[in-house]
């Protein structure tokens, strides 16, 4: 008996380690050089954001939420950035996955949201969101596996890259402009 519950033990704990090893995933769906279908949210204040309202100027789309501190961080880095380059069509979308499907704690959502976004000075960029989290349509829509998450947009709104640090963003941004 104590031999079948030793086995049994292992046997858990090895298949424990083995389901916890992530293995790549092949991801199918928006790639570098499409079109990124358009997104559509509401901003602060209730009008309807798109990302079809930057075409002509280079979209830096962050995905992004209050409570989520290397977004907070990635925040300060994109202050510091746009400064230098919001006169050569650069425009930045910041997309809040704050909130959850719960109408009842919308307003506490959207207050956390709008004050970090004061905390953080964020006044350079736009701001969207559809205030219910991770139960986003987009999460999927767009491949959203973790935020901080990005796209960056040519003026015709064909994606360069997904996924750019701040530090990656400045080089494409260096090379582009200067």
């Amino acid at each position: 008996m104590i031999k079948k519950i030793t086995l049994l033990a292992t046997l858990s704990v090895a298949f424990f380690f083995h389901s916890c090893k992530s293995t790549p995933e092949v991801k199918t769906g928006i790639q570098v050089g499409e079109k990124l279908p358009t997104i559509a949210l509401k901003s602060l204040a209730g009008k309807k954001i798109s990302t079809d309202d930057f075409k002509g100027n280079y979209l830096f789309i962050d995905f992004w939420a209050s409570w989520c501190k290397p977004c907070r961080k990635a925040n300060g880095e994109l202050k510091e950035l746009y400064p230098k380059y919001q006169k050569k069509d650069f425009k930045i979308l910041q997309i809040s996955f704050d909130g959850d499907i719960k109408e009842e704690t919308k307003n506490d959502h959207k207050a956390k949201w709008q004050k970090a976004i004061q905390e953080d000075q964020l006044n350079f960029s736009s701001h969207a969101s559809d205030l219910i989290g991770w139960n986003s349509p987009l999460i999927e829509k767009y491949q959203i596996d973790y935020i901080p998450y990005s796209y960056l947009l040519d003026k015709n709104g064909v994606i360069l890259a997904k996924d750019l640090e701040v530090d990656q963003l400045e080089k494409f941004l260096k090379k582009t402009f200067e």
